[in-house]
């Protein structure tokens, strides 16, 4: 297997002496941007039950909520092990789930 220089070529590029990584310190998507399919497919899988009685939709509020919670969590966990390197990933990636809403 050849050697590299440690640079990974599948998830950064070199543009004018800066790395820049495709996901998620692009700043295009925030990093559990992977909870928002997660939420439609359990959605979506509610919807044939129709939308006469709350209690098939119990899941899906239950996973917002527990996916909501966990970015606050993650967020907080992340600032107190990686300090200042954490404040500059959020000043790229601002937003937890949904780009430009949340």
């Amino acid at each position: 297997q050849p050697r590299s220089s440690g640079r990974s070529t599948s998830w950064s590029l070199e543009k004018r002496g800066r790395a820049f990584s495709w996901h998620p310190v692009g700043g295009v998507w925030p990093g559990t941007f992977h909870y928002v399919p997660e939420l439609l497919l359990a959605f979506f899988w509610t919807v044939p039950a129709g939308f006469e009685n709350l209690m098939p939709y119990s899941y899906v509020i239950f996973l917002f909520f527990l996916l909501t919670h966990r970015t606050f969590r993650d967020d907080e966990k992340c600032s107190a092990k990686y300090t200042t390197f954490w404040d500059t990933y959020c000043k790229h990636v601002p937003y937890k789930m949904i780009p430009g809403i949340f």
